[in-house]
């Protein structure tokens, strides 16, 4: 046994080590949206909630990637600072 988890998701078990990836490869995008890592990582974690809640929607899990890519890029804009 290598230690690894898995994630049941509707469609099946998916490795933790493929939905790491895939969270890396949307923070990227999603700091290519916003130009800021801090707000990259804040709009990944709203766009993974959002797919989260939303799975069922998701027809083809081969393109959960690009489906959670959209998802981000619809979400209205995070405001960054901290109310004073």
């Amino acid at each position: 046994m290598d230690g690894s988890r898995s994630v049941e998701i509707d469609s099946g078990e998916v490795p933790n080590s493929t939905l790491q990836a895939e969270r890396t490869q949307l923070v990227r995008s999603c700091a290519r949206l916003t130009g800021d890592l801090n707000a990259a990582e804040d709009l990944a974690q709203a766009a993974l909630l959002a797919g989260w809640r939303q799975v069922e929607q998701l027809r083809d899990s081969s393109e959960r990637a690009r489906w959670l890519q959209d998802i981000a890029q619809s979400l209205p804009p995070l405001a960054t600072e901290a109310p004073l």
